[in-house]
């Protein structure tokens, strides 16, 4: 026994170290000496996670769970198979780690985004909305909400959760541009020019929009990178969008028109959120001065 704890003291400090090869070793012999050791399973576990190896990331976490169960395991098994786009399994583990600790917040955020990939976005609110209840200022949780909500057309829904995480956390620059966008999108022209103009005046990092949102979607945090994917391909499936509305000669369609607005909002928002703020603005009042068009040049409801 002293010798599997001298082990595995060592394997914890390679891995502090930076050397997981030289960690998995160390488990590896302490699982010969005693192969229901499982803080060994879930170490090995952790490390062929972080280096991609979902065959032997998932094995390790399986024989972990068969050994003892926790909330911890079963999320691990989760986000793995998550990873892996095996979605049933990723929410049978999901779930399973919120039986056992139902204010898990990350595992209500991952089963937020699960649901978003299956394409369910109501039951994605559901868990979204589950964890701003255990954390309320929640970053990732309010994000994927707002974006969720914008992607089903619900922009006033998510006007107010953009609000409702400024007053908790103001000067967060993504919300205060997103703010600003769905004040055009719900109508609000003259508020949402405002908050652009301020951004523009007041905001050191305005002009740097594009890095901030790149920096953001460099994290390894696994929300977020999930939060962006798909973004190339709604931007160019809603700009094809725009262009066949062109080729129709919607102009001529005022109900056509009011589409070709609602795409203009949408495609910038897309932008907005890929880092081209630049394109996103330019966007935005594109559809500012079609939408002034429609209405025979009445100022929108506020």
């Amino acid at each position: 026994m002293n010798e599997i704890k001298v082990l595995y003291d060592g394997a914890l400090a390679l891995e502090r170290k930076g050397k997981p090869d030289d960690a998995i070793k160390y488990y590896t012999e302490i699982i010969k000496l005693d192969p229901g050791f499982r803080a060994a399973y879930n170490n090995l576990g952790a490390i062929y996670a972080r280096k991609g190896r979902q065959d032997l990331s998932i094995a390790n976490f399986e024989k972990a769970l068969s050994l003892g169960e926790d909330e911890a395991v079963h999320f691990n098994l989760g986000t793995e198979y998550f990873r892996r786009e095996e979605l049933e399994k990723a929410r049978h583990h999901l779930k399973a780690a919120l039986r056992i600790h139902p204010r898990m917040l990350r595992a209500h955020i991952v089963l937020a985004y699960l649901y978003e990939k299956a394409g369910a976005p109501e039951k994605a609110e559901v868990y979204f909305k589950n964890a701003l209840v255990v954390e309320p200022s929640n970053r990732m949780a309010a994000l994927g909400l707002a974006v969720s909500l914008t992607g089903r057309g619900e922009e006033a829904a998510a006007l107010q959760i953009v609000r409702s995480y400024l007053k908790e956390k103001p000067g967060d620059l993504t919300f205060e541009n997103l703010q600003a966008s769905l004040l055009l999108a719900t109508g609000q022209v003259e508020q949402s020019r405002q908050e652009f103009l301020k951004l523009a005046k007041t905001s050191a990092e305005f002009t740097s929009f594009t890095d901030h949102v790149q920096k953001a979607r460099s994290e390894k945090d696994e929300e977020f990178s999930a939060m962006f994917e798909g973004m190339d391909l709604k931007i160019q499936s809603r700009t094809r969008r725009v262009l066949e509305t062109r080729k129709k000669q919607a102009a001529a369609d005022p109900t056509e028109k009011k589409q070709e607005v609602k795409d203009l909002m949408d495609l910038s928002f897309l932008y907005l959120f890929k880092g081209d703020s630049d394109k996103a603005l330019q966007l935005l009042f594109q559809a500012k001065k079609l939408g002034e068009e429609t209405q025979g040049g009445e100022k929108p409801a506020s």
